[in-house]
């Protein structure tokens, strides 16, 4: 089971809920990436099962593609080409590269 937690900038005010990092459900594998065109912090779908895929691997392998997903693309403005991982260290914002913080008044979720 994955959970997430509103993430808020200390610059700009920009929040979201993400999983921050890699995640896991009963289905899907997410990352949390930076989606360059959209400018919004996104999970992306990165697999299946516990198993990631490499955007290589599932061009080599198209039959390991589950129809219902959509790997690597931003499920904000559906780009493919614009994800840049998000670097969990640092959490910058996507908006104003300020600092990206867990919101204590924030919602948690977990998912499946």
């Amino acid at each position: 089971m994955g959970q997430m937690f509103t993430y808020k900038c200390t610059g700009c005010n920009y929040s979201v809920l993400t999983s921050a990092g890699i995640d896991y459900g009963m289905l899907a594998v997410v990352e949390t990436h930076i989606c360059k065109k959209c400018r919004h912090i996104v999970d992306v779908t990165v697999g299946e099962h516990g198993k990631v895929y490499s955007k290589e691997e599932l061009k080599l392998y198209p039959e390991k593609k589950n129809p219902d997903l959509d790997y690597y693309k931003c499920p904000q403005c559906g780009s493919d080409s614009e994800l840049v991982k998000w670097n969990t260290r640092k959490r910058p914002c996507p908006r104003c590269d300020g600092k990206m913080d867990i919101d204590p008044e924030g919602e948690r979720m977990l998912w499946d």
